[in-house]
């Protein structure tokens, strides 16, 4: 009897799962970019940020170039490289 009831819970337990890695699985655009699915988003995300507009007492003096691009929609067109579409989730 105890045999079948741990049966009985590895099968509930391998059931949810498979259940949440389906949930969490990304979706692949046309373009080759993956957009996350609706529970990875609201696990690892949050719907607002705590950006503080931040003065730093020592900010990058180097002579190095930053490149920051920052957009609301899925994909950015940087047409400095030949107007290649990049997702914001993607390094340039």
């Amino acid at each position: 009897m105890m045999k079948k009831i741990l049966i009985g819970l590895a099968g509930i337990i391998l059931l949810a799962f498979i259940a949440f890695y389906i949930a969490t699985k990304p979706t692949e655009t046309k373009e080759g970019t993956y957009i996350p699915s609706p529970l990875a988003l609201k696990l690892a995300t949050s719907p607002t940020t705590d950006f503080d507009n931040t003065i730093y007492k020592n900010p990058y003096t180097g002579n190095k170039k930053i490149l920051m691009v920052s957009t609301e929609e899925r994909n950015v067109t940087i047409l400095a490289i030949n107007s290649t579409i990049f997702s914001k989730t993607r390094s340039i």
